[in-house]
């Protein structure tokens, strides 16, 4: 019959795709951090 038979398997089928788009947005902030924390170093090293 239907996939999502009633509001709260419904609810909880869309809200998992917010907490993917969230894990993916942390992901993303970190991966930049750690480039901003690379160059930063890079740079140190080229000043020495």
């Amino acid at each position: 019959m239907l996939e999502y038979p009633t509001i709260h398997s419904l609810t909880k089928h869309l809200s998992e795709g917010k907490d993917v788009q969230l894990e993916v947005e942390q992901v993303r902030d970190r991966a930049g951090k750690q480039k901003q924390a690379m160059n930063r170093q890079k740079q140190l090293r080229t000043k020495r």
